[in-house]
């Protein structure tokens, strides 16, 4: 859940680290000098999927809040969510204040005390993944196709965390080939990726003349970074690009020191640019420098949608990339993904025509979604449909939307 510090401190808090049903302690000690283990979810009461355990019950208007939520061990937390009618909004909400008070009367203060303590652990740890995750939202570590971008999406996956950027104490290479070996693996890899399948399927609609793969871009300067631009030929010259795709693959130590395990950055940029495009998406006879061109242009919901599908798939092509690259696999990774927007406003990007707006004024120009997730090797990371839902959801809220949620569901349950 995207729950506020506050929130999140009142959850744990209040549920003394305990399962709200079973009432088992989630946090196992730490052994060995190994890290404690958490072992408790922070889940929905009323889903947030239109479709989920409960989502068409009670008041969807706060979904991701304390009044929403419930601390329950990761075998109760599949119980209620498989059996929604034995366990409706109702009786979740008996339960978590019935479990509370009981917090309140049988433990005593020390470990009322501890229970806090771990919430602000859980705090703490939240907001240092995403400060850690942020170095790589979009910015100029990347290649650029233009610099004139109107519409950047970046898929990240940092495993098993996120590596270093700039100078390190220990000089010596984590990567495990020579920098033309590196090129070409790396290339081979993204040319089999499905966000590349999905981009060539495109070609008629953008209407470019030709491709030609994968292209790994000189000049870094760093022998653990490589660059790469997925190379179109365009039928004439315009100021931007249509569409693009950019890739970054960034290795070395995971924290300072040459005991530090190494690991592995891998950005996926897809770029649009609608403004010298005319109705069809073809190039428009004039340059639009100033002004967009008319909304239909524009994309619609369920091709962002589309497109952002095949590029929360990251995390396994990064997974294929470790085998070779690394002396170490990671068994875990992060996955984020960012939309920024750069002279253009939301509706000129994305096609919002059914959807309710209640204020003027559009405020946003950047969206971020940051989440953790277990590698397995051979698989796609979990429930990337619920990713895309969770980050289009979160955009519109923020961009002060309305009444988007079932459409957003139906759009994520028809590309599954």
């Amino acid at each position: 859940m995207r729950l506020s510090d506050r929130d999140r401190k009142l959850l744990w808090g209040g549920a003394g680290r305990r399962c709200a049903r079973c009432r088992r302690k989630l946090v196992v000690e730490a052994v060995n000098g190994d890290r404690e283990s958490i072992v408790g979810d922070e889940a929905h009461i009323i889903a947030e999927a239109i479709d989920g355990p409960r989502g068409r019950d009670g008041d969807r208007t706060n979904l991701e809040s304390y009044g929403n939520a419930i601390l329950l061990c990761k075998v109760d937390h599949k119980i209620v969510d498989d059996q929604p009618s034995a366990f409706p909004v109702a009786a979740l909400l008996q339960m978590k204040a019935g479990h509370e008070r009981w917090v309140d009367e049988a433990l005593d203060a020390a470990e009322k005390e501890v229970a806090l303590s771990v919430a602000n652990v859980a705090v703490a740890r939240e907001t240092a993944r995403t400060q850690a995750m942020s170095r790589f939202s979009p910015s100029d570590w990347c290649v650029s196709l233009d610099g004139t971008q109107e519409l950047i999406v970046r898929a990240v996956a940092t495993l098993p965390s996120p590596v270093q950027l700039g100078p390190v104490v220990d000089p010596r290479p984590t990567g495990q080939l020579g920098p033309e070996t590196r090129e070409t693996f790396i290339e081979q890899v993204l040319d089999a990726a499905p966000i590349t399948g999905l981009v060539r399927s495109q070609a008629a609609g953008w209407g470019w003349a030709a491709e030609h793969g994968w292209r790994s871009e000189g000049g870094t300067g760093n022998r653990e970074l490589t660059r790469l631009s997925f190379d179109i030929e365009w039928p004439s010259y315009h100021i931007r690009r249509p569409i693009g795709m950019t890739a970054s693959v960034l290795t070395g130590p995971t924290g300072i020191g040459s005991g530090s395990p190494p690991g592995l950055v891998l950005a996926i940029d897809l770029i649009i640019n609608l403004t010298e495009l005319d109705a069809s998406r073809r190039p428009a006879n004039m340059a639009y420098r100033s002004t967009p061109p008319p909304v239909p242009a524009a994309l619609s919901l369920a091709e962002l949608a589309a497109y952002l599908r095949p590029l929360v798939g990251v995390g396994a092509i990064a997974h294929q990339l470790t085998g070779s690259l690394l002396s170490e696999k990671p068994s875990a990774g992060v996955i984020a993904l960012w939309l920024q927007l750069g002279t253009v406003e939301l509706e000129r990007v994305v096609r919002l025509d059914s959807l309710k707006r209640l204020r003027d004024g559009l405020m946003v120009r950047r969206w971020t979604q940051t989440d953790g997730w277990a590698l397995d090797v051979g698989k796609e990371t979990p429930d990337a449909g619920g990713f895309v839902r969770d980050f289009l959801a979160g955009l519109l809220e923020h961009a002060d939307y309305r009444r988007f949620q079932e459409e957003i569901d139906a759009i994520v349950q028809k590309g599954k």
